[in-house]
């Protein structure tokens, strides 16, 4: 899950959108037609059908690998200080090309491949400052849209057929197996919350070196705090199930909830967050999968995140069964930062405290003598001044 779930403004604004819904629908009712064909050219350029019924797709733990190809360069390299970054269109498992970037370091050769998995509505652009960070350490680095966000599609979200399933199994998949394939270094994941929850359900995930889970844990509203799981059935039995059909996709944006997300992919995290154990007792399959890793995992929990709880996240960690987990709690104010939350650790503000764990723990897994680039002291001033003046809105 992404973000934070549900504001006081938002509630306000959830019960207005569904107070009005009928009545909305009435008033758009003329323009049906003209709407629907409209947007069938749109959807037939897309193959993206919108007004068949939304499903709920189930994980298949199979090879996923359809039509693989490595990804074609759309874009020279730019040299951005002691990093450079190419742009990419990448091919997912079933043939969907997906926007993408690939940061190196601007002098020498990479020690390692870092594939960082994307929270859900969250686009690669966030994670653009942490990449371009992990590229001037001296690690190849690789980001990605999912298919229906971001740069991987362009226009409304209306009718977009895409599902978690999709996401992890053809898109995720298929940027690891770009970077295995690419330079036969070592490759490394960095999830953020769905993009480390699927982590395991991977076809490719024999290819992976090891995991670190940044905000990962169960989205369950069994393991919601308090204040949120009052507001979960607004979410889960109310705006859900009528934004989608009256929107072609979950419109997050305008409630400040999750953030705009297909409707096959909205329904099925329904299906995981209603399900007590989430993805582990929604799919067949997960928790098998989550024992059966043998990879290592460095797991990050911020004791302010309002989405993933502490208990939430060590009952996924828990499931780990070849290796024990290197589980961390952080405290933002034992680091001098305001607030962290579910996505802060990706900000800016994190680069001088909460980045070097990152880079020090794949360091510790290849046994590397070389460590980190140290940063100026100069830079290292300005950031640490600089921190005060960082937002810290929630990321959708």
């Amino acid at each position: 899950m992404a973000a934070h779930l549900l504001t006081p403004r938002a509630t306000g604004l959830l019960i207005s959108f569904t107070a009005n819904v009928g009545r909305r629908h009435l008033q758009t009712k003329a323009h049906a037609h003209a709407a629907s064909a409209a947007m069938s050219l749109d959807n037939h350029h897309h193959h993206h059908p919108s007004h068949q019924p939304s499903h709920q797709p189930r994980l298949t733990l199979q090879d996923a690998n359809i039509n693989y190809k490595p990804a074609s360069i759309t874009q020279p390299p730019l040299a951005a200080g002691k990093h450079m970054c190419r742009q990419l269109t990448l091919t997912a498992n079933d043939g969907r090309p997906l926007a993408a970037y690939h940061f190196t370091p601007a002098v020498g050769q990479p020690r390692a491949s870092i594939v960082v998995g994307p929270a859900i509505a969250v686009t690669q652009a966030f994670y653009r400052d942490f990449a371009a960070h992990l590229a001037s350490q001296g690690f190849s680095v690789w980001t990605f849209d999912y298919r229906g966000l971001g740069e991987s599609h362009k226009g409304s979200l209306r009718g977009v057929k895409a599902s978690l399933s999709d996401w992890l199994l053809l898109d995720y998949d298929a940027a690891i197996k770009q970077a295995a394939s690419h330079s036969g270094l070592p490759v490394y994941l960095i999830g953020h919350s769905l993009g480390g929850q699927g982590a395991p359900l991977l076809p490719s995930a024999n290819k992976v070196a090891g995991l670190i889970n940044v905000a990962v844990g169960s989205g369950s509203i069994h393991h919601y705090a308090p204040r949120l799981r009052r507001k979960a059935p607004l979410i889960w039995n109310v705006a859900a199930p009528l934004l989608c059909p009256l929107f072609g996709y979950f419109p997050g944006s305008l409630l400040g909830v999750v953030g705009d997300v297909p409707t096959d992919a909205m329904m099925q995290l329904k299906r995981w967050c209603m399900s007590p154990d989430y993805l582990l007792s929604a799919e067949p399959g997960a928790r098998e999968a989550y024992h059966r890793t043998t990879f290592p995992v460095l797991a990050l929990t911020f004791n302010d995140d309002a989405v993933v709880s502490e208990a939430g996240s060590r009952l996924l960690h828990a499931e780990y069964g070849r290796q024990p987990v290197d589980y961390r709690v952080i405290h933002p104010a034992a680091h001098n930062i305001k607030r962290i939350g579910h996505s802060g650790f990706f900000r800016p503000q994190s680069r001088l405290a909460l980045w070097p764990m990152v880079t020090d723990w794949i360091d510790a897994q290849l046994g590397a003598t070389t460590r980190k680039i140290p940063i100026p002291r100069e830079e290292a001033k300005a950031e640490a001044e600089a921190r005060t003046a960082v937002s810290f809105a929630a990321c959708q």
